[in-house]
């Protein structure tokens, strides 16, 4: 799996219901993240009806009636997740531990209760709940998108609950092996969906406005921002693990626990993001993932029924001036995959495309088919954009050398960590 050692530009969690939390450490599911069970997405304005938006700054009622709109049209494509599992994988374990989980503010609230642990055996085979999330129709036919850490427990079931009440069995259609996406689907037809927008279309200081089922208590919370930044690389997890975010939409529309799996709307109700992380310790720092890695995965799904990913197959440092200076490397920007003697984590993994091309241990890429890597365009991004079985040319220099290569992309195994 490509990887780098970055800098953590701040420390990051991503939100969700504390139940999820405990049932990943439990069950070692990895349900460490904030679960969204809350509802979001404006399904889109009909066909050849209007949706762009021209209000005056001393039009505020005129706004105010259209993020009122936008919101009422997207609320019944959004949907409630319910996470539930066998009760014997949570009796007595959390036995003292009070309901403030590792003293994190941003899971103070109610645990589900949990049973006494003399009486596992005759508990052992309830289902209860233990956490839940937000999802979001994408397609008519029940297809919903959501946050990766939310459905990625192989031993729960997933139940998904429609804004009027009416639930519905889930089933897991897709986890992406790279991104925090993953993807359900449910009986029927017919559903209210969201359309997705353009992402790299999104601007700084545009409006955007978050929905989501806050403190996974207060069911269509709707809030208000704009977007502060873009591209932003970071690091988001906890204790249990990271997954590294690349190109984040960062905005200060708040999102709170509860929210994780939901749209980020514009104000042509579309979505532009999907709510991943907060900032632990910041106020208004939240950042969601760009609706156009939702659009690939999706055409990804559809055509083969999973979510396929590109990969080179190394592991590498991201080169930056600091570590140019100190290790005497000339150059300022590219990665340099890593000397590593590890034979369960080399450098270059075995049979993959980097192996296939004769790169080694040492070696600087600098550039994907022209563009530059840099701060702003990591190597995996760059590599995103492509799909198996495309050839790209790389830049590389070797020693002193600098020289052009070719290399086949494959499909990220699933396999690989």
């Amino acid at each position: 799996m490509d990887m780098q050692e970055e800098r953590f530009f701040s420390k990051v969690i991503l939100v969700g219901f504390a139940a999820g939390l405990i049932s990943g450490a439990i069950g070692g599911i990895g349900l460490t993240y904030a679960f969204h069970a809350g509802w979001i997405g404006p399904y889109g304005l009909e066909t050849g009806q209007s949706s762009s938006v021209s209000v005056k700054a001393s039009q505020p009622k005129e706004l105010d009636n259209h993020i009122i709109s936008v919101v009422a049209r997207a609320l019944p494509s959004v949907v409630s997740i319910e996470i539930s599992t066998e009760v014997s994988q949570l009796s007595g374990a959390f036995d003292g531990m009070g309901q403030n989980f590792f003293n994190d503010p941003f899971f103070n609230f109610p645990l589900p209760e949990q049973p006494d642990a003399s009486s596992t055996a005759s508990t052992s085979t309830q289902k209860r709940l233990i956490g839940g999330g937000t999802g979001f129709f994408i397609s008519s036919d029940g297809f919903i998108a959501t946050n990766k850490h939310v459905i990625q427990d192989k031993n729960a079931e997933y139940t998904v609950v429609l804004q009027d009440g009416e639930r519905y069995t889930a089933k897991v259609v897709a986890i992406d092996p790279v991104l925090d996406l993953g993807m359900l689907s449910i009986e029927g037809d017919h559903f209210p969906y969201l359309e997705l927008g353009d992402s790299d279309g999104a601007r700084i200081g545009q409006t955007v406005i978050a929905i989501g089922n806050a403190l996974g208590e207060f069911q269509n919370t709707v809030t208000k921002g704009v977007i502060s930044g873009k591209d932003r690389h970071l690091i988001a997890g906890d204790i249990f693990g990271t997954d590294v975010i690349e190109g984040a939409i960062q905005t200060d529309a708040a999102i709170n626990p509860g929210n994780s799996g939901g749209p980020l709307l514009d104000l042509n109700g579309k979505v532009v993001g999907i709510n991943t992380a907060i900032s632990d310790g910041a106020q208004s720092l939240g950042f969601a993932l760009p609706s156009n890695v939702l659009q690939r995965a999706n055409e990804s799904v559809q055509k083969y029924g999973r979510i396929v990913r590109p990969w080179i197959g190394v592991r590498y440092i991201t080169l930056d001036k600091n570590y140019a200076d100190i290790h005497g490397i000339s150059y300022d920007h590219g990665v340099v995959i890593a000397e590593n003697k590890s034979t369960e984590a080399p450098s270059i993994i075995k049979d993959s495309p980097a192996d296939k091309a004769d790169l080694k241990e040492g070696d600087i890429i600098l550039e994907v088919n022209g563009e530059p890597i840099n701060e702003k365009h990591s190597l995996s991004g760059l590599v995103a954009k492509y799909a198996p079985g495309d050839p790209i040319k790389l830049k590389i220099a070797r020693g002193d050398q600098e020289m052009e290569g070719d290399l086949l992309l494959e499909e990220r195994p699933a396999d690989i960590k």
